[in-house]
């Protein structure tokens, strides 16, 4: 579920001929809450044609280092686009255990809806923007100052991408508007600059 980022399919269904686009994003929000039941998203997941959705072999339902970029995109969509509401609704659980458990799960059985560990930081970085949507604003502060009490040459690649995500969206330099188009602060900027 986290390879499809619904706002950049809602972008790609706006071009000519984006029909295709349309319906593997309409397919696609149906993965994400099918295949969170108890709201806590999985790595990886099967679909059936008898049955639906289902737990991946492998992963066995578990949510880790993947799924945790569910949350960040839900997050990142745009407050117009009709999608964002449901999905910040069914993916709540997950938004609740962080506040009452002060960090991110490290683990979820998505099927159980149980969860384990503290994840790292950059799992605070990929929740702060959903804590936030999810009326949480207090809690998605708490998950950024877990994220800058690392110095930067102490984080790894994954908390230093996921934050730049979240830092981005928090500051207000990145955005997605309704149609999936990434709106930056710095373009303004760029386009006032004069040209030589």
């Amino acid at each position: 579920p986290s390879y499809v980022p619904l706002q950049l399919l809602r972008r790609l269904a706006t071009e000519p001929g984006g029909g295709t686009w349309q319906a593997l994003g309409d397919s696609a929000e149906k993965m994400v809450l099918g295949a969170a039941p108890k709201g806590y998203a999985p790595d990886w997941v099967l679909y059936r044609a008898k049955g639906g959705f289902a737990p991946d072999a492998d992963s066995k339902g578990v949510g880790s280092y993947d799924a945790v970029r569910v949350y960040l995109w839900a997050a990142l969509l745009a407050p117009e686009n009709t999608r964002r509401a449901p999905l910040l609704a069914a993916l709540k659980p997950m938004a609740a255990a962080t506040v009452q458990d002060g960090v991110p799960p490290a683990r979820v059985d998505s099927a159980a809806g149980t969860r384990e560990g503290s994840g790292p930081a950059a799992f605070s970085a990929a929740l702060a923007p959903f804590l936030e949507a999810a009326g949480y604003a207090d809690a998605a502060r708490e998950q950024m100052l877990r994220l800058q009490a690392i110095e930067p040459q102490r984080q790894g690649y994954y908390d230093q991408v996921l934050g730049l995500f979240a830092a981005g969206w928090q500051d207000g330099w990145l955005r997605f508007d309704r149609d999936g188009r990434l709106q930056t602060r710095w373009t303004a900027a760029c386009a006032a600059a004069p040209r030589r």
